[in-house]
């Protein structure tokens, strides 16, 4: 028995290595500039870009559908000639051109010119939706990065407990239990720091794959925390924000206008549209010399217009565009609810994880750690066992673990805030709201 006590006192110290092989193993690079990777990631992400382009193309269209068609040239020719007193017709040349009635190039310039702003307005949620997916996961890099230096300090008060242990014992004032029971946790932290390490190589991919970069490049650590004694503007300034900025409902609204001057168009195809033509008459010279006037050609102008007489398509094509207005005010109306929801649930949420990180700061962890520092000193003296000073620890452990996570949920609440308000914290925190002035909204 007293060889396997030597044993394990030997094998002990080698543990050590591998836990900090693990920290090691963390990636390299620079820490990670936020403001600088969400507005990177919303200039090259393949979605952002897609949309973007989309709508620059889109505005290109309002010219093409304001333009006047192309003119039509045709040319025939006589299969039996057409005698006149100059001589006979052997072919007609005319070039004619289309003329829509009055306003209807401007509208549909101005219905392409509506839908061009809808692109925009969802190309700016594009923008908002992949800043937010940097942002939540940052704040995951920042709650992994910060939990291996927890764990890595954990080890470090291990290493000193084991080493308390151990002269206890070796003095036999302690059994070999407790050496045992330090082994246990070192071998529990190794395991925490493998978990870690995991969950960080995967949000480290998903980063990348929002800056466009290749799944396994080097992801520096996340270092700056979000601020917990920010302060918001109440709820109502906020509500009023997100239905002045929001993208969606901007979007909607552009396409209520379209819609509304669609139908004024649909009306205004109950309208003759024109055409105008200069037709030239081709005269054969030869055919008859002793004409007045032989081979003298002949010109016209021809006037044209169209009989929109097919009253049921132009019926349905107004209902059409009608049910269509109608729709868009349904999603302006429920786009401005749902935003006003949103806003208030996340209002509630950052509220929460405010209040959770503080009381975590100020007062759970500082007491877990004078009640690690009580437990430690008793089991010195003798007064109390090994388990007492584990326990603990791992409380400590585990409110530290915890006080990260909620400053990381408030990192994504307040980042879900700038995504449903659609502005950025910067300017939210600007919004004036009875909260910046001295009494919160809550």
């Amino acid at each position: 028995m007293k060889a396997l006590s030597c044993a394990v006192l030997v094998l002990l110290p080698l543990m050590a290595p591998s836990v900090a092989a693990a920290i090691a193993g963390r990636d390299p690079g620079d820490p990670i500039d936020l403001t600088s990777a969400v507005s990177g990631a919303m200039e090259v992400n393949p979605r952002v870009r897609a949309l973007r382009l989309r709508y620059e193309a889109m505005l290109d269209r309002p010219e093409q559908e304001s333009a006047l068609p192309d003119p039509m040239l045709s040319y025939g020719f006589m299969f039996e000639d057409v005698v006149t007193a100059n001589g006979p017709i052997t072919g007609v040349l005319e070039i004619s051109q289309e003329i829509p009635f009055h306003r209807k190039r401007p509208l549909r310039g101005g219905i392409s010119r509506l839908e061009a702003e809808a692109a925009e307005s969802a190309w700016r949620a594009a923008r908002l939706d992949v800043a937010l997916e940097v942002r939540a996961a940052y704040y995951d890099l920042f709650r992994i990065d910060r939990s291996l230096e927890i764990v890595a300090e954990e080890a470090d008060l291990l290493d000193r407990l084991e080493q308390v242990a151990r002269a206890r014992y070796a003095a036999g004032l302690a059994g070999q239990g407790d050496v045992l029971r330090a082994q246990t946790e070192h071998s529990l932290i190794e395991e925490r720091l493998l978990l870690l390490r995991r969950d960080r190589e995967g949000v480290a991919a998903s980063f990348n794959a929002l800056l466009d970069r290749d799944a396994g490049a080097a992801v520096g650590p996340a270092l700056d925390p979000p601020d917990p004694a920010i302060v918001l503007p109440g709820d109502e300034a906020l509500y009023e924000a997100a239905r002045a900025a929001r993208p969606e409902i901007t979007e909607a609204k552009s396409l209520v206008e379209a819609g509304t001057l669609r139908e004024r168009l649909m009306r205004r195809d109950y309208l003759p549209d024109f055409r105008v033509g200069v037709q030239w008459n081709r005269v054969d010279e030869t055919a008859n010399p002793f004409a007045p006037d032989p081979g003298q050609d002949g010109y016209m102008l021809t006037l044209g217009v169209s009989v929109p007489i097919w009253r049921g398509r132009l019926r349905a094509g107004v209902r059409e565009a009608e049910a269509m207005t109608e729709s868009a005010r349904s999603e302006v109306l429920d786009r401005t609810n749902r935003a006003t929801s949103e806003v208030r649930a996340i209002l509630a949420a950052v509220r929460a994880q405010r209040d959770l990180a503080t009381l975590y700061a100020s007062t759970l962890v500082p007491q877990a750690e004078s009640t690690l520092e009580a437990a430690e000193a008793a089991y010195q003296a003798g007064t109390s066992d090994f388990l007492g000073v584990l326990d603990s620890e791992r409380r400590l452990l585990e409110l530290k673990l915890s006080h990260v996570e909620a400053l990381a949920e408030l990192g994504g609440t307040l980042a879900a805030l700038e995504r449903a308000v659609g502005l950025d914290l910067e300017t939210i925190a600007a919004v004036p709201g009875p909260e910046a002035s001295g009494g919160a909204s809550q």
